[in-house]
């Protein structure tokens, strides 16, 4: 499978550098020697080896080495200059994507139900475990402090912390727990507790921030651009009837 994915990696540059050369492209013979002597240092430097014996280990030419290197600078040079983001595309994407850069803070208590190994418990004892959710929540209804008792009472790595787990978005934390925060104000208990795959949480909101575009802007460029690149090879894939058979 891997020899045959490598393959179809080899075609597919084929494909995409004859496309990028009919349309004028050429390699930065500069920028191409300069990989090829950077990649020939690093080589010696790791195998003590001096270039001469590099190229003869590899039963390769410098010739061949530096047209290979020529294909992979215009494809990448290709593909970059084809899939540009402009920095509008970035803030419609920043403003039609809100809730993603909503970070939200919040402390809990988990009672779980799961063993060490990550097993379920017994029905009897996922009761019990609800029930002392439900009491740990009460006592912090009537008062006590919420810090406290996650310290002594959370089966969680954020006890030590009085049950504090930091900043999260979305995909960060299981979708129960995240809906309920979300719901909630800032410095609110949540009024029941919350049932997930890993137990009852007991769980306050302690603080919700949204990121500014300009701090998320490069990653949104990033991201964009790599999904245009990747719109753009499965274009050019389909278009050249690109199919390995290779088994």
């Amino acid at each position: 499978k891997e020899e045959s994915q490598y393959i179809e990696y080899l075609t597919l540059n084929k494909a995409i550098s004859k496309i990028a050369i009919d349309s004028g492209m050429r390699a930065d013979e500069d920028a191409v020697e300069e990989n090829y002597q950077s990649t020939i240092k690093q080589l010696s430097e790791s195998l003590y080896m001096t270039e001469e014996q590099i190229l003869k280990k590899f039963n390769l030419t410098k010739e061949e080495i530096i047209e290979s290197l020529k294909e992979d600078y215009i494809v990448t040079k290709y593909l970059k200059d084809n899939s540009k983001v402009l920095e509008e595309e970035a803030l419609d994407y920043y403003n039609s994507n809100n809730d993603s850069f909503i970070e939200y803070r919040a402390s809990h208590i988990l009672i779980p139900t799961i063993d060490s190994a990550g097993n379920p418990l017994l029905e009897e004892e996922k009761i019990k475990a609800k029930e002392k959710a439900t009491s740990i929540l009460e006592r912090i209804k009537n008062g006590e402090s919420f810090e406290e008792l996650a310290k002594s009472l959370s089966s969680d790595s954020s006890a030590s912390n009085g049950g504090d787990i930091g900043y999260f978005t979305k995909n960060d934390v299981v979708k129960e727990f995240f809906n309920a925060i979300e719901k909630i104000e800032v410095g609110q208990l949540n009024p029941s507790v919350i049932e997930s795959e890993f137990g009852y949480h007991i769980a306050k909101k302690t603080d919700q921030v949204k990121k500014t575009f300009e701090e998320t802007k490069e990653d949104i460029l990033a991201q964009l651009e790599y999904e245009k690149q990747s719109d753009l090879v499965e274009k050019i894939k389909k278009e050249s009837n690109i199919e390995i058979l290779y088994k």
